[in-house]
């Protein structure tokens, strides 16, 4: 198991800070815009649940952590016309250059998921860890070029480009292996 002491910081301040199908595709560019968050409300949520053709995403921050881990500051947009209900854990895939799968297997960060609903233009926000450390004969790592996200109860994804058609934008390289997932809070 890998060290996840900074997804457990971010979780502990996430935690206090927040108190408590039809298949589609978006996608969000790298170095695109989005809305701030407008209205979260954590409890007790009813509505229709969130699916990826109303929600946007982008990489909102990017550091190195313990051990060879990256970690990634997603935040997710709903840019429906309506309000949605969502909590809980995102399902992250990620994918190489020419569009290998790199990693589709999530460990997820142990937190109790609250649902809540999400306004239009609100914003929620999690983190995710990518080891970038090769292992064994393995002398490289590919770098990534996109994210798949899935939200809780949903079959549509979101597409996260982290390079652009020339190469640019947030610089990843991901060896195989798990990525951990934290539980999504306001942002």
């Amino acid at each position: 198991m890998r060290p996840l002491l900074g997804i457990t910081m971010l979780l502990a301040l996430g935690a206090a800070a927040c108190g408590a199908s039809s298949s589609s595709t978006a996608t969000t560019a790298a170095s695109g815009s989005s809305t701030t968050a407008t209205s979260l409300g954590a409890g007790t949520a009813s509505g229709s649940q969130c699916q990826g053709g109303d929600l946007t995403a982008k990489v909102a921050d990017a550091g190195d952590g313990a051990a060879a881990t990256r970690y990634l500051t997603l935040h997710v947009t709903n840019t429906g016309s309506g309000s949605c209900v969502t909590g809980g854990y995102f399902t992250v895939s990620s994918y190489g250059i020419t569009g290998q799968v790199i990693s589709a297997q999530n460990d997820r960060v142990a937190a109790s998921p609250a649902h809540f609903n999400m306004a239009s233009g609100a914003a929620l926000s999690f983190t995710v860890g990518i080891d970038d450390l090769p292992t064994g004969p393995q002398g490289t790592c590919p770098r990534m070029a996109a994210l798949r996200l899935t939200a809780p109860g949903d079959s549509s994804t979101i597409h996260l480009a982290l390079l652009n058609a020339q190469g640019e934008g947030t610089q990843v390289v991901e060896c195989p292996g798990p990525i951990s997932v934290s539980i999504a809070t306001a942002a």
